[in-house]
């Protein structure tokens, strides 16, 4: 197996967005293809070619048979939609990780039945309902899980295809607060020379000598000017990062368990670290225990500490997460455990998406 990454998709120019806290590096689908081996290809192709029409029929029959061993392996661990009959999620949701694709198989006159599908080549794309972050987090497992199963299969390539993600929501609010100041201010836009000029709420380019028409300024050309006036840094930039806003929290039988985002503590040493992830992304939640008594509700002290759950990660999951930090703590709290207080935060401090990802995603 051979994997590779193909950033054809992203142009040299969107990475100064990237940089500058509008746009995030994201991920937009894999490729899965059968290749011939090296020994063997010329030949292979050769034979192809030359054969009746029912040898090729059983030479695109056995590479599909190979591919689709690999696709079946992959829904069993993952939500694919479009590959079953029956749909795991609605299309619009967030509760489906990839999207199925693969061309059909065509009608050989020679062969009595033909499968309706082709996996010598297919692709899985990611959810857009989904954030940059997840996948990304998706990718380190979907990745560790082929290296896993496939690593000797010599026929097998899988190429990631990386795109840019952005800030719609900055780039407006920012845009609009830049409009009024860059008012006849005199540039350039397309090539051509003119003047900016704001009105009703609009920003517009006019050309050099032009009376009344004018050109709407979009919203990245609006903060490109805002840099070239020294309105806006580089130096002020932070990085784009899709959070679940406020924390999570899980109470039952009077314990109550909060997973809370506070920006700090990124992903470090081999274990844990994707050597895909950009840099600067990766906070992690921190998770606090309270039990009930009698004059309220008080926290546990020597327990709370960070946990290896990066933010991003899907609701579900990370509901999954406060349920099990929950049970761990109910069975030390009731007597049912020979488990420390602190051995259970060690513990809990140890958790890690994978081990929440696979239940929530077959349920």
């Amino acid at each position: 197996m051979k994997i590779y990454d193909d950033k054809s998709r992203v142009a040299s120019e969107r990475n100064i967005w990237i940089k500058r806290g509008y746009a995030m590096a994201d991920l937009h689908s894999i490729q899965f293809s059968f290749r011939y081996t090296n020994n063997s290809a010329d030949d292979q192709r050769e034979r192809f070619y030359e054969a009746a029409e029912t040898v090729r029929y059983q030479e695109n029959l056995e590479r599909s048979r190979i591919m689709e061993r690999v696709m079946a392996a992959i829904a069993e661990k993952f939500v694919c939609y479009q590959y079953t009959k029956e749909d795991p999620a609605p299309y619009g949701s967030d509760r489906w990780d990839l999207f199925f694709w693969c061309n059909s198989f065509p009608h050989y006159g020679c062969a009595e039945s033909v499968p309706d599908r082709d996996y010598s080549y297919f692709t899985l794309t990611f959810n857009e309902k989904q954030t940059a972050e997840q996948h990304w987090i998706l990718r380190d497992r979907l990745e560790r899980f082929l290296r896993e199963n496939f690593e000797h299969n010599k026929n097998l390539d899988v190429v990631f295809q990386h795109k840019v993600s952005y800030n719609i929501q900055k780039i407006r609010e920012d845009a609009e607060n830049l409009k009024r100041c860059l008012d006849r201010k005199r540039c350039e836009y397309q090539g051509q020379e003119g003047v900016l000029v704001w009105r009703d709420g609009r920003l517009l380019f006019k050309k050099k000598f032009a009376k009344t028409k004018a050109y709407v300024v979009n919203d990245l050309a609006v903060l490109e000017y805002g840099y070239q006036f020294g309105l806006l840094s580089d130096a002020d930039a932070r990085p784009f990062q899709h959070r679940i806003s406020g924390p999570l929290v899980y109470e039952r039988d009077g314990i109550r368990v909060e997973l809370n985002d506070k920006g700090e503590s990124l992903f470090g040493g081999d274990d844990t670290h994707s050597p895909h992830m950009p840099s600067g992304y990766w906070p992690t939640f921190e998770f606090y225990v309270d039990v009930l008594s009698e004059g309220g509700w008080r926290e546990l002290t020597g327990i709370g500490s960070r946990t290896q759950l990066p933010v991003g990660l899907p609701q579900e999951t990370l509901e999954r997460a406060l349920q099990h930090i929950h049970k761990e703590c109910l069975a030390v709290l009731k007597a049912d455990s020979s488990v420390s207080l602190k051995e259970i935060g060690e513990r809990i401090s140890k958790i890690t998406p994978e081990m929440f990802a696979q239940s929530c995603a077959r349920e």
